[in-house]
């Protein structure tokens, strides 16, 4: 069906597209009466009764167009563009900060070397340069010497006596003074506890 010279003089005038359906320019027109018909009684007070009238009856309306006045201004303008960038750094921020946290959780701290520990290290690294065990710079079965190593170097610890000469002797020259520091450590530890 076609529209009437009416309706479509109605449709230009709201910007409705004449291409439109017949039922949704019904709809639109049926819309701009409603609204019509409202402001009627404060459009026939005229003037300023017209602003009180229409903000009276509806001030939500009449907050969102005053708001709306108010975004035109420069002041708020600056307001608005200070804000974004206020909330972009904070993004930023916020993102650097959640890779900083997860990047914190990745990472593991060593756990300190103990004396016990690095007095095998040294006695094992002794083992292998001297004649012993192997030719020098290799073991012949490591896993015997770290066993005899780990042995020697508790008895030491323990204070026990142990051979000078021989394999033995040179894990104990090159556990004592490893030991020996951390003997001297925990007996001024124990000094100050007095």
């Amino acid at each position: 069906m076609a529209y009437s010279n009416l309706e479509k003089a109605l449709l230009a005038y709201i910007g409705v597209s004449s291409a439109t359906t017949r039922k949704i320019a019904i709809e639109a027109v049926k819309g701009l009466a409603r609204v019509s018909i409202r402001a009627a009684p404060a459009v026939a007070r005229g003037g300023l009764g017209l602003g009180a009238g229409l903000a009276a009856a509806n001030p939500v309306v009449t907050g969102g167009a005053l708001g709306g006045l108010a975004l035109q201004t420069d002041f708020v303008q600056d307001q608005l563009r200070q804000a974004e960038e206020r909330g972009r750094m904070d993004r930023i921020r916020y993102e650097q900060l959640l890779t900083d946290l997860s990047e914190g959780a990745k990472k593991k701290t060593r756990k300190a070397k103990s004396s016990y520990n690095k007095a095998v290290s040294a006695s094992m690294s002794a083992v292998r340069a001297s004649k012993f065990q192997g030719k020098k710079g290799s073991l012949s079965n490591p896993q015997k010497t770290f066993g005899n190593v780990s042995k020697i170097v508790s008895k030491v610890l323990q204070g026990k006596k142990v051979a000078r000469s021989g394999v033995t002797g040179v894990i104990k020259k090159a556990s004592t003074p490893i030991l020996d520091s951390r003997k001297l450590r925990l007996k001024a530890i124990a000094l100050r506890g007095r």
